[in-house]
């Protein structure tokens, strides 16, 4: 296994599908995740879902509430390594953000996905997202 190679193919992977998320469509990110019991994701919007009975329609409904050609998001890749059973991807993800509701919101996020390999690849088992907030000293 080319670990290297496995990082890249993730990335490229959910860069694609991030861009189909922004614009409202979820079907490619959901295809990246395990559809098991043992899935979570702790979301940008907020909240905490386990098993994918609950994960794949919170992703569909997370992907709904943005407006097609008025969101784009920029992935910024910051870490990466697979071993033989189990992996993780981390980035920085910025852009904008127009919601079904009409605001708009620029989005600076911090993400995690954790990768286990599966008889189809490897799918995803977690993300967590949450904002990036600038490093402030405590006084």
């Amino acid at each position: 296994m080319d670990a290297d190679a496995t990082v890249a193919e993730r990335y490229a992977d959910l860069t694609h599908a991030e861009a189909e998320f922004a614009q409202g469509r979820a079907d490619a990110y959901q295809a990246l995740y395990a559809h098991s019991d043992e899935v979570s994701i702790f979301g940008g919007l907020g909240g905490y879902e386990q098993g994918w009975e609950h994960v794949g329609p919170r992703l569909a409904w997370a992907a709904a509430q943005f407006q097609p050609q008025h969101s784009a998001w920029t992935p910024t890749p910051v870490a990466g390594a697979f071993g033989l059973d189990f992996g993780y991807l981390v980035w920085h993800q910025t852009g904008t953000a127009l919601t079904k509701t009409g605001s708009t919101a620029m989005q600076r996020l911090r993400v995690t996905h954790v990768y286990r390999r599966t008889d189809d690849g490897w799918k995803i088992v977690h993300r967590h997202a949450d904002p990036l907030l600038d490093t402030t000293v405590p006084r």
